[in-house]
């Protein structure tokens, strides 16, 4: 059985909205995973603020989306997976930058 979201994918890649892979590859998407992940990414954040500490205390969890943050490494915003975190690994990690006063 086809993944129903490999179905609106390949369309998608049919109608040049998605660019997949190099050389116009034409590979069949036959599945995609169903986990989803949103991957908040937090720019020019004021540590003496106090409202980004808050705010994660309230994002509830929704079945089947892992919310992650994006932090930057070596001043850039390359999106490597060593700099996403879950919520409580970023609080704990980062609750210098977070909670300042």
């Amino acid at each position: 059985m086809t993944n129903l979201l490999a179905i609106p994918f390949r369309l998608k890649r049919d109608l040049v909205l998605v660019n997949f892979g190099s050389g116009n590859n034409s590979n069949p998407v036959t599945k995609l995973d169903d986990n989803l992940e949103l991957i908040l990414m937090i720019a020019n954040y004021d540590p003496e603020c106090g409202k980004l500490a808050k705010a994660l205390d309230h994002i509830e969890g929704v079945n089947g989306v892992d919310v992650r943050i994006a932090s930057s490494n070596f001043l850039g915003y390359g999106l490597f997976n060593e700099c996403i975190y879950g919520i409580p690994e970023f609080k704990a990690r980062f609750s210098r930058q977070i909670y300042c006063k």
